[in-house]
């Protein structure tokens, strides 16, 4: 048996936000106090002493960032511990509520509560959660079940990150042809405008697709291929002579997720200027080729790591091209590689949906 209780109940938590602290403070301070911001898992920095945010601690207590990610952390009875602004605690006065258990509970109802960096998980909108938590059927809570689940719990998340590390160097993985020799390619700049035109996307907010909504996708700076800033009418483009395209165009992320790469194949869209999109203007140059081409040169420039990506710098990067015994484009080579590529990307899809899948049918079946 379970019973629902909330977290603004005082008779079993009490919830606090900590105080503003500047990153001056904690400099000059030579403490071993901790200081827990945004970010729950690391601290912030320390101090010499705890201050007005925490004075007791003689009960466990679960933190979580508010303005970070939504992520939790524990901190035992004993442990002194000081939070800023960005942190919240909650204090477990009951000492049959384990706080593993919290915190295990607050990773199943992420989802349900949608709390992130856009729905601010506050004071107020923290003490409206409700938590299931297990009974001996005496109205009285069940610890040792309490501790049961979340071994399982720890279990399935060791073997989920586990999956993902898998899944991430699967993401980086690549083919090895064995005709690839260095003498059958040639290196081509984005810059050559025989064979490509960049065009900067053009500025769009969240705004403007709400108030001129329509059926226009608006690519921006995303990581995802399928995840857009919104969708506005075409009408209201028009008007602001913003170009709407009608054909695949190789798109790349100047913001945001720097250096993704998309070949885009929707009817009709626009380019944020978030983005830069590559025309390819030499048919014998396979736009599916030179997307996965592109990809690799972003890999070894390490534009990933880049605050912004600028048309210029683009512009020198180079990719390498399959030619012909004479010279010319092969363009033949281009769609057997690409082929590959587009297979190995269907299998990294597929895997990572299966992950998905499994992880929400565990977390069910677990609560």
């Amino acid at each position: 048996m379970k019973k629902e209780i909330s977290l603004g109940d005082e008779k079993y938590f009490e919830l606090s936000i900590g105080k503003r602290l500047l990153k001056q403070q904690l400099f000059q301070s030579k403490g071993k106090v901790p200081v827990y911001s945004a970010n729950v898992l690391k601290p912030f920095g320390f101090i010499e002493k705890p201050n007005e945010s925490i004075t007791n601690f003689e009960h466990d207590y679960v933190i979580w960032g508010i303005d970070g990610n939504f992520e939790f952390n524990i901190m035992p009875k004993g442990e002194a511990f000081v939070i800023t602004d960005h942190c919240g605690a909650i204090r477990i006065l009951d000492d049959a509520i384990v706080p593993e258990y919290i915190a295990y509970q607050l990773e199943l109802i992420r989802q349900e509560y949608g709390f992130d960096r856009t729905l601010r998980a506050s004071l107020k909108n923290m003490k409206n959660v409700i938590i299931s938590v297990p009974t001996n059927g005496k109205s009285s809570f069940d610890k040792e079940q309490q501790e049961t689940l979340v071994k399982k719990y720890n279990f399935i998340q060791e073997t989920w990150n586990d999956i993902k590390t898998t899944l991430s160097e699967l993401q980086d993985a690549t083919i090895e042809f064995e005709d690839e020799l260095s003498s059958q390619f040639i290196e081509v700049s984005l810059g050559d405008r025989k064979y490509f035109k960049l065009q900067r996307g053009r500025r769009v907010t969240r705004k403007d697709c709400a108030n001129h909504h329509g059926n226009i996708p608006v690519i921006s700076g995303r990581g995802q291929k399928n995840s857009y800033l919104g969708y506005i009418s075409e009408d209201w483009l028009k008007e602001r002579k913003i170009p709407v395209y009608h054909k695949p165009l190789i798109v790349i992320a100047a913001n945001g997720s720097v250096g993704s790469v998309f070949l885009r194949d929707e009817p009709k869209y626009m380019i944020h200027d978030d983005a830069i999109g590559i025309m390819v203007n030499d048919p014998q140059m396979s736009p599916e080729y030179v997307q996965y081409a592109l990809r690799d040169s972003v890999v070894r420039a390490q534009f990933y790591y880049n605050a912004k990506l600028y048309q210029k710098t683009l512009s020198s990067l180079k990719i390498s091209v399959p030619i012909r015994t004479d010279g010319s484009i092969d363009r033949v080579k281009q769609d057997e590689i690409a082929k590959k590529f587009a297979a190995l990307d269907a299998l990294k899809d597929g895997l990572s949906g299966l992950a998905d899948e499994l992880e929400e049918k565990v977390l069910v079946a677990m609560n």
